[in-house]
């Protein structure tokens, strides 16, 4: 019963693998807008949701893209199977419940900041609040250590490691 709720669990983790790299790169884009935005250089961007839910973003930095782009998928975080697992997990393996409990608390942050990114691009003015600025920068003092955790936390629910390729996160040996 562990080992089917560990797979399960390591199936939702590649998810949100792929959702914090692709949070990591909109907001690599976002900390250049809000650095051109005191240059005044023009800045268009936007999100936009399908009748899925499914987010898309578009950033264009600068009047030609001269400063960048990013055009791409802003996938949500996953906390189903957590949530749907986590009693039973607790029963059968204490230790696995508090790394992974431990997981997925930084995972609801970044939930947040995917969050106020949103609210970001949607806004035609742009969001000049000091503090968002800050929170990003947090973010990226912060990217090692959620990687690392959740690469750390794959390895010992199935034993191997995690590598996006292509758009798709694909398991690999250590």
């Amino acid at each position: 019963m562990l080992s089917t709720f560990k797979l399960l669990l390591s199936e939702e983790l590649r998810d949100n693998f792929y959702a914090l790299n692709s949070l990591y790169e909109v907001l690599s884009r976002v900390d250049s807008a809000l650095e051109l935005n005191e240059k005044e250089i023009p800045i268009y961007k936007s999100i936009i949701s399908d009748r899925c839910g499914n987010d898309k973003v578009d950033i264009q930095l600068g009047e030609n893209a001269e400063y960048g782009l990013l055009h791409m998928p802003f996938p949500k975080f996953s906390t189903k199977r957590y949530e749907n697992y986590l009693k039973e997990i607790a029963l059968l393996d204490v230790e696995l419940y508090q790394k992974i409990t431990e997981l997925y608390k930084a995972l609801r942050y970044c939930e947040k900041i995917r969050s106020e990114v949103g609210e970001y691009l949607e806004q035609e003015e742009d969001y000049g609040f000091w503090s968002f600025s800050v929170r990003i920068k947090n973010m990226f003092d912060k990217k090692d250590e959620y990687n690392s955790s959740m690469q750390q936390l794959h390895i010992l629910l199935t034993g191997k490691g995690m590598e996006i390729k292509r758009s798709e996160v694909i398991e690999i040996k250590i």
